[in-house]
């Protein structure tokens, strides 16, 4: 059994240059102040449901996919439920990536050591500070960086692809944010910039009156990040979806 939010049949943003199914799980170990699926966070929230049924509608979206997205909420701290999810896209000959936080690498570890995992997509939320990490994250930051830079060294050494992204909350990530990030992330294999969408369902209702983040703005920091060395970067936006930087465009 596993506790999830929902379940897509189809994108074509989570995992770039991957049509995926996505499937969402419940419960949150961070509370960040902008997060848009706050719904997620409590442990108890969305529905409990049997491994088989997941299996059977992933057999069903192998009509338009062969690759599977675990996401969240934060996927990784229903470790049993997580390694059986993964098993049953094995099964079906799924590629199988995970979005998590970074918080638990041992379960990332097991996962990976098994051959569970292809792409591993993690959320870093702020730079690599104890003080900025807090800020952004509601929890401890010294304890949410170390573990988040553990998780990376873990896919660095594995050979997992490794992709970061960070969600560029206005007034909170700018410039000066987003390249100390890339500094920290200098070994990951791409990097995306989310654009923060305000809506109802945004955890502080302070965040919920911010502005979505201009396309504009996305494009000027994917320049930043791309003249640091990166040659992978993309934005994400609601209108455009996912989109690969171009440094003429």
């Amino acid at each position: 059994m596993v506790r999830i939010g929902g379940i897509l049949d189809l994108s074509a943003s989570d995992w770039p240059g991957k049509p995926c199914a996505v499937v969402f799980f419940a419960g949150c170990n961070f509370r960040c102040p902008f997060c848009q699926n706050s719904t997620l966070i409590p442990i108890d929230s969305g529905v409990e449901v049997d491994i088989s049924l997941i299996a059977e509608r992933l057999r069903k979206a192998l009509l338009l996919v062969d690759s599977l997205h675990v996401t969240g909420g934060e996927c990784t701290i229903q470790p049993d439920g997580l390694r059986q999810v993964c098993m049953a896209a094995r099964e079906l000959g799924m590629s199988v990536g995970v979005n998590t936080n970074g918080s638990r690498p041992d379960v990332l570890k097991a996962l990976i050591e098994e051959g569970l995992v292809d792409h591993v997509a993690m959320d870093v939320k702020a730079p690599l500070n104890p003080e900025a990490y807090s800020r952004l994250t509601g929890v401890d930051g010294a304890w949410a960086v170390k573990r988040v830079e553990e998780t990376i060294k873990l896919c660095r050494a594995s050979g997992v692809k490794l992709e970061v992204r960070t969600t560029v909350v206005p007034g909170m990530i700018g410039e000066e944010e987003v390249a100390s990030i890339a500094s920290g992330i200098a070994e990951c294999d791409y990097y995306i910039l989310n654009q923060f969408v305000p809506s109802e369902t945004v955890l502080n209702p302070d965040f919920r009156k911010l502005p979505a983040t201009p396309r504009e703005v996305l494009l000027k920091l994917a320049r930043i990040v791309y003249d640091s060395g990166f040659r992978e970067v993309y934005v994400r936006t609601r209108e455009r979806g996912l989109e690969k930087f171009h440094p003429l465009s």
